[in-house]
C-alpha cells in the first residue's frame, strides 16, 4: 500500500495500490496515478532504481500532470517478509514558484510469483 500526505490541491491524502517487482539488483514499482478529487485514473508512477546485497532500496521516478511536474525519491529496506519505503515527492508548477514536497510511505508484503494450482483451492 502506498500513502502520501494530502497536496494544497487534493481533497484527501493518497492511498493507492502499488507492485514492487526485485530482479536481482534492479528493482521498480508501479502504481495508480489519480486526478486531483481521485475519483479517476489518469496514467501510472513507475519508479525504478536498485536494491543491494542487503535489502537496501532506492528507486526514482518523474512524471507530468496537468502542466505539474513531479520528481520522486524513495529508499527503505526489503526482507523475506517484506519492508517499508520512504520517499519524497517534489512538485512543480508550469509558472515555476516554490516547489511542494508531500513525504509518502510505501508498506511492501511479498506475493508469490506462481498462481496456485486448482487443487490447492479445495
Amino acid at each position: 500500500m502506498y500513502v502520501c500526505e494530502k497536496l494544497p490541491t487534493t481533497r484527501n491524502i493518497l492511498r493507492a495500490p502499488l507492485d514492487l517487482e526485485v530482479k536481482g539488483d534492479s528493482a521498480r514499482f508501479a502504481r495508480p496515478l489519480f486526478n486531483l478529487d481521485g475519483s479517476r485514473v489518469v496514467g501510472n508512477e513507475l519508479a525504478s532504481g536498485t536494491v543491494d546485497a542487503n535489502g537496501r532500496l532506492h528507486l526514482t521516478s518523474r512524471w507530468n500532470y496537468l502542466g505539474n511536474t513531479s520528481n520522486a525519491e524513495y529508499s527503505g529496506t526489503l526482507t523475506s517478509t517484506g519492508g517499508t519505503l520512504t520517499g519524497t515527492q517534489t512538485w512543480t508548477g508550469p509558472g515555476g514558484g516554490e516547489p511542494i514536497r508531500r513525504t509518502c510511505t510505501v508498506a511492501v508484503v511479498p506475493t508469490s510469483a506462481k498462481a496456485p494450482s486448482p487443487s490447492q483451492h479445495q
